[in-house]
């Protein structure tokens, strides 16, 4: 008795329908994630640059960001040179002990020295805001002591005339 073949005889042809097949396929998935991400495949292979380059900051806007900060520091130091060279003479005025000489304006910063009450200094220029420290209202002061920089209460500064 003969054998029935089942689905017909194999061809030998069909092994090469998915070598075609299967590069169609993934092309076809690979182009569905792509609009499904709201890429546009086409852009892709029309444009020269690529996704990594149209992603950054240009050059043109990084030397701007760069000249803005650099003319801002300029500005910063021109103005602390400006204080520096003509700085304001004024008289330490405390009642007891001397007033501390601090590296930061903050009552817990590293004191530098002590300045007698009567002695002078030279302030460069205060913080804008006001607080309460050790019940006086006041500022820190950046000053010049004998060649010292640093920072001390403005609350027990004062001009020279008084």
């Amino acid at each position: 008795m003969a054998r029935k073949q089942r689905y017909g005889r194999r061809q030998s042809g069909s092994n090469l329908i998915w070598l075609f097949l299967i590069p169609i396929i993934l092309i076809g998935a690979w182009l569905g994630v792509s609009i499904y991400k709201g890429i546009n495949p086409i852009e892709i292979f029309s444009s020269s640059e690529s996704i990594q380059e149209k992603e950054q900051i240009p050059y043109d806007s990084l030397q701007t960001l760069y000249t803005d900060q650099v003319l801002k520091t300029e500005a910063l130091s021109k103005e602390l040179d400006l204080f520096k060279s003509s700085p304001n003479l004024k008289i330490v005025s405390i009642a007891n002990g001397t007033l501390n000489l601090r590296e930061v304006p903050s009552t817990s910063g590293l004191v530098l020295a002590g300045i007698a009450s009567g002695s002078s200094v030279n302030l460069y220029y205060c913080n804008s805001d006001s607080t309460l420290v050790d019940g006086t209202m006041g500022s820190w002061c950046k000053i010049n002591h004998q060649g010292s920089e640093g920072w001390v209460w403005s609350s027990y500064l004062s001009d020279p005339s008084k």
